[in-house]
């Protein structure tokens, strides 16, 4: 009797000790989203344009812009610049500075703006409209981050300020 008993035991120890082994799962790993470029999806007028006035109600024509960001989790930081690049002081105006948060998909919602007489220095017969666009704050009114991506769009425009 002796000898089963052995043959058993040294079977069943080893069968033992791997079922109460538990080899744990790693650890799943996921590589970070790389950083994509802002975008513009449509633009009117469309970027380069030159914008006109309706003399007749005195105002400038709205530019409108819808702009894009496969990061969507991405805040899109907007200015809107009046006659730069480059920087010229007491010329160089930033109307506009806007943030549009992550989140919401893709594209974001459309952005506007129409330049008016208190934007701009009037003894200059035209003016050039920049947006830019970058997935990371901008360190102050006209320089950018480092880090991130730019988007430059522009337009030309004329007003008649009296």
């Amino acid at each position: 009797m002796t000898r089963p008993r052995r043959l058993y035991t040294s079977y069943l120890l080893p069968l033992l000790a791997l079922a109460g082994c538990v080899v744990p799962a790693g650890p799943e790993w996921v590589d970070p989203q790389a950083n994509m470029p802002p975008s513009i999806v449509s633009a009117y007028p469309p970027v380069g344009s030159v914008l006109t006035s309706d003399s007749e109600a005195g105002t400038q024509v709205s530019v409108q812009v819808t702009l894009a960001d496969q990061n969507t989790a991405d805040t899109l930081y907007v200015h809107w610049i009046v006659d730069y690049p480059p920087y010229v002081g007491g010329t160089s105006h930033l109307v506009l500075p806007q943030n549009l948060p992550g989140g919401r998909g893709v594209a974001r919602d459309p952005i506007a703006f129409a330049p008016s007489c208190g934007d701009v220095v009037h003894d200059l017969p035209s003016h050039r409209l920049l947006l830019a666009v970058s997935d990371r704050d901008f360190a102050n009114d006209y320089d950018l981050p480092s880090n991130g991506y730019l988007l430059e769009a522009s337009w030309t425009f004329a007003l008649s300020c009296q």
